[in-house]
């Protein structure tokens, strides 16, 4: 009998691993394509966030500048009602002590 020659491939732990790894990446096209719907969606997510956080720190330092001008108004009027005070006292006539029956 005439001997055949066998024709044996030996593949090392790298080559394996290599070749599951192409397999891999380009198995996962739609993957791929999934992912960056994803991320694009994400993006836009982003800048909607930031255009209301934006809106919101405009809005803060509307409502910080309405405060001040009513602090300074609670203030001012406080002045006054303190030299009301003050004019009330010079204005008062003197007690008269209440009638017995």
């Amino acid at each position: 009998m005439a001997q055949v020659p066998e024709n044996k491939v030996s593949l090392g732990c790298g080559t394996l691993i290599l070749i599951a790894l192409i397999v891999m990446i380009f198995s996962r096209g739609n993957d791929s394509q999934k992912l960056e719907r994803e991320v694009d969606s994400l993006r836009n997510e982003l800048r909607q966030l930031s255009s209301k956080v934006g809106s919101a720190s405009s809005d803060t330092r509307d409502v910080e500048s309405k405060v001040d001008k009513l602090q300074k108004s609670a203030d001012a009027l406080k002045q006054a009602m303190d030299g009301l005070k003050e004019e009330m006292k010079k204005l008062r006539v003197p007690e008269v002590p209440p009638v017995e029956r």
